[in-house]
């Protein structure tokens, strides 16, 4: 009793105060005239040390105790946003130490002569945190702290393998206000190579900005660019480090043709050599007095992409944009978009736009075929059709069928052929499973493929359809039952433990829209119907190998094909357009 009695009142039994730390302002003016309202304090139940983002910004302590102990700012440079960053010495719980931000500003001259001044304004900042993350998923990394006046609507969108870092390679003394802690890494392999920074709000009133951020890569490694919706990317000109593996602090002035309520950052390994990953760090956007590379969106928020389809709300659908580059004139483009059905475990549609720039690899496949998961899905919403491990045994395929007695081929939506470029993004992002769908061999086989020579040659039976204006490409597979299905994560007809059934579809569709000249120069939502042309064509999932129609004898209006899916295909083109369809006009 006496042994018990004494355990419970040890002091180190006794439950502690959850782990805190505050600031107050989290955000304030440097005022060189009055000192007292540079002060900033810190609350806490723990001791605590402080950093700063730049050693110009100076303070009159580096560190305190538990309570509420004031820091004062005694110097900074004018003109200049500056971070102090508090951390505990103490765990939590679970081990981590917690961190707490203020930024300070100094006004400067504006320059005209009045007499008044210009208050920079911290938009947007992340340092990415200081917490020990190795080699953790970007895309599944919590530890985000964006400030700022518009980082409230901030979210984040990364590329496969992007991943949070913190280690030796990092960004710590290399150079002046580098954070340290945690980086970003992300690769150029198997299409992987974005870091977007999504809805940064900004203030209606304003066009001069500068960005900064600490980078390790060169400018032929990494394009950063800028968006107002997510969508179309207008590429920054930027210097950054000479070559690969040197840290430095690159800084952005630009100015916006138009003010915009909101703004996206996509960073972009763009060349081969950055395979070992390009990294970024302290990512700050600032309002600026002064004028800089222009940035003009009005064309970008005009007009919808014209061969996306109107969305359908459905659970089940998952849709997504995957970005690529060009692979010689380095053009940062929409490479395909997705509408996926997680429970079918297959495509709903794919929709892609096919120009001359998309074709400057040749028609180059990537060797070996390089099969990889969606990233942005989880592995239970996908088909299983690329490689994976199980007892040294690879299963990547979907298994024989029971009910048509056949195998289902990995057939391409948006073709290989048509984003051609061996080991290179633009290629290598087709080999996914949300642009895959189960095709049979034989006749429906010959069919597809003389689709494929309509749209892109290859055949001297068709005429190529690809033209100066773009043609727009829809590709998709319809569900009129779920009476027929598949195991994926498969080899022949042995499962995985990974293996689910796969809904296979009971027919699938191409459908095309083009400007009748090929050469207009105008978008789509400009032109009358007189200008456009568009077909449809619908194929039964399996069609017999005795049957001898032709092309043209499956196809069909636009009308008809969105009366047998429920989807509305190519929503800015006008009624005409849709309703019909001549056979003269595609050389069928």
């Amino acid at each position: 009793m006496s042994i018990l009695g004494l355990a419970a009142c040890n002091p180190s039994s006794e439950p502690k105060d959850p782990l805190f730390i505050t600031v107050s302002p989290k955000a304030m003016t440097f005022d060189a005239a009055n000192p007292s309202a540079n002060v900033v304090t810190v609350s806490s139940n723990s001791g605590w040390s402080l950093t700063v983002s730049d050693s110009a910004l100076r303070v009159d302590r580096l560190s305190g105790n538990a309570g509420d102990t004031p820091v004062t700012v005694t110097d900074m440079p004018e003109g200049q946003a500056m971070t102090i960053t508090f951390t505990t010495d103490d765990t939590d719980a679970v081990g981590n130490k917690l961190t707490a931000r203020t930024t300070i500003t100094r006004m400067v001259s504006d320059g005209d002569g009045d007499g008044e001044t210009f208050t920079p304004e911290v938009i947007y900042y992340d340092d990415f945190g200081t917490g020990a993350t190795t080699n953790t998923n970007a895309s599944n990394y919590t530890g985000w702290n964006p400030t700022g006046a518009g980082a409230s609507t901030v979210d984040y969108l990364f590329s496969t393998n992007s991943q949070m870092k913190n280690d030796t390679y990092g960004s710590s003394g290399r150079y002046t206000g580098a954070s340290g802690g945690n980086y970003v890494r992300t690769y150029y392999d198997k299409g992987i190579g974005r870091i977007v920074i999504r809805n940064i709000t900004l203030p209606n009133d304003v066009l001069n900005y500068t960005l900064s951020l600490g980078t390790e890569f060169t400018s032929t490694e990494g394009t950063i660019a800028l968006s107002s919706d997510g969508i179309t990317l207008v590429p920054l000109t930027f210097t950054t480090s000479a070559a690969y593996g040197r840290w430095v602090a690159v800084t952005i002035d630009f100015s916006l043709a138009k003010a915009v309520d909101r703004l996206f950052i996509h960073i972009v390994a763009n060349n081969a050599t950055a395979a070992y990953g390009i990294n970024i760090d302290d990512v700050k956007l600032i309002t600026s007095n002064k004028s800089g590379q222009r940035v003009d969106f009005v064309d970008a928020v005009n007009y919808r992409w014209a061969e996306l389809p109107a969305a359908v709300e459905n659970s089940d659908y998952a849709y997504n944009t995957y970005w690529t580059t060009t692979v010689k004139s380095r053009q940062v483009v929409r490479n395909y978009s997705y509408c996926y059905d997680k429970r079918c475990h297959n495509p709903i549609w794919v929709a892609y736009p096919l120009h001359e720039c998309y074709r400057e690899g040749g028609y180059g496949r990537t060797n070996p075929d390089p099969w990889h998961k969606a990233e942005e899905l989880a592995q239970s919403e996908q088909s299983i059709i690329y490689p994976i491990e199980e007892n040294g045994t690879t299963y990547q395929y979907w298994t024989y069928d029971i009910l048509y007695q056949r195998s289902w081929t990995r057939g391409h939506l948006c073709r290989s052929a048509d984003r051609g470029g061996a080991n290179t993004e633009i290629n290598i992002q087709t080999f996914v499973p949300t642009n895959i769908a189960p095709q049979a061999k034989g006749r429906f086989s010959e069919l597809w493929a003389d689709t494929e020579a309509l749209v892109s040659g290859g055949d001297d039976a068709f005429t190529e359809q690809i033209c100066s204006d773009t043609l727009y490409v829809v590709v998709g597979c319809h569900y009129q039952n779920d009476n027929n299905y598949v195991y994926d994560a498969c080899v022949g007809s042995t499962t995985s433990t990974q293996s689910k059934q796969c809904i296979v579809p009971t027919h699938q569709y191409k459908l095309l829209l083009r400007t009748r000249s090929g050469s207009l120069g105008k978008p789509v939502q400009e032109c009358s119907a007189s200008e456009l042309r568009a077909i449809g064509f619908w194929f039964d999932a399996v069609i017999d190998d005795s049957d001898t129609r032709t092309l043209k004898d499956f196809a069909k209006s636009i009308d008809q094909i969105e009366a047998l899916t429920g989807v509305d295909f190519f929503p800015d083109a006008p009624a005409e357009v849709e309703s019909s369809f001549a056979l003269s006009d595609w050389g069928l």
